[in-house]
């Protein structure tokens, strides 16, 4: 005699229509079982998005602004700050402004300097002085 394999569903007895409400149920128990766990997932990754308090931020923004002032003070004087908000995943960004050191108080041009913090280092480094009024290159094409 061969017995036939079959899921304990199958060998319940009763009409079609029986069978297909126990299969839902089935169905809906197992996926009491399993949603729980995806809803853990999901709190735990949304709490670790926002796990950065507006302190936390705040404090950010504040170690941006003070090195990035060390970092351009030998080069610049009156600086004016602008910090990104929340910078890229690896570095704080500002905008620097100012006037540079070294020049004759009658040669003195506002200039802007782009710094670089790296958040893991806690370091800052500045580029090369920008002038302050930007003029747009000319287009080759159009250039005579």
């Amino acid at each position: 005699m061969t017995r036939r394999l079959s899921s304990p569903l199958s060998r319940s007895a009763g009409s079609p229509g029986r069978r297909i409400v126990r299969l839902a149920l089935a169905i809906s128990l197992s996926s009491a079982v399993v949603l729980p766990g995806a809803t853990l997932g999901l709190a735990i990754t949304s709490n670790s998005a926002q796990a950065s308090s507006a302190a936390a931020w705040d404090d950010f923004r504040a170690d941006v602004a003070r090195s990035c002032r060390a970092a351009a003070k030998p080069q610049l004087m009156d600086i004016q700050l602008q910090v990104d908000p929340f910078g890229s995943s690896h570095h704080g960004l500002a905008l620097l402004r100012g006037t540079e050191r070294g020049t004759l108080a009658a040669n003195r041009q506002p200039v802007r300097v782009i710094c670089i913090y790296d958040k893991q280092r806690h370091t800052a480094e500045i580029g090369s002085p920008l002038p302050a009024a930007y003029t747009p290159p000319v287009p080759p094409e159009t250039a005579k």
